[in-house]
């Protein structure tokens, strides 16, 4: 199942109605309102949406990616820590969002130790402990020391340490 799938299923009839006024171009309204009319079944066939719009693979994959993107500015439109938290604490059926999502940030350009440091408190204490994914952590935790001056590095070490043996318990 697609991530936009995904989405859209996990979200409550609230999160629904703050999509609806999002600025769509060209297929983009027609595969959400697809997707939304079967989300009331209680199930989304992207393949039957995109035989029905005739649609590639391809341009339906893009206008997805799209439309994700487009959901997220919705729900959180800032980005950043502001949506890592609504995936994580909202939406924990999510989970593969969050990770996605963090991955992304991280790889792009919020690299700051304060910003890690939020990464690191969000996991720990939004997502259920059998959504925790401990090399992702560890990843994050390396890169919070990476990004420590010299004289925060000891203390980067000891709570990214104390951290990941919270998870570990």
């Amino acid at each position: 199942m697609s991530l936009l799938a995904d989405f859209l299923l996990a979200i409550n009839d609230n999160w629904v109605t703050m999509l609806q006024p999002a600025s769509l171009r060209g297929k983009e309204q027609e595969v959400l309102d697809l997707f939304l009319l079967q989300r009331k079944k209680g199930a989304v066939d992207k393949t039957l949406v995109q035989q029905e719009l005739g649609l590639s693979q391809s341009h339906f994959d893009k206008i997805c990616s799209v439309l994700l993107d487009k959901c997220y500015k919705r729900i959180a439109s800032d980005g950043g820590l502001t949506l890592l938290n609504m995936l994580s604490s909202k939406m924990p059926a999510l989970e593969r969002h969050f990770f996605k999502e963090l991955v992304l940030q991280v790889e792009l350009h919020k690299t700051g130790s304060d910003y890690l440091c939020s990464i690191l408190e969000l996991m720990q204490n939004n997502l259920p402990v059998v959504n925790q994914d401990l090399e992702v952590f560890h990843y994050i935790g390396k890169l919070f020391q990476q990004a420590a001056t010299n004289n925060e590095l000891q203390s980067t070490k000891v709570y990214t340490t104390a951290k990941e043996l919270y998870l570990r318990i």
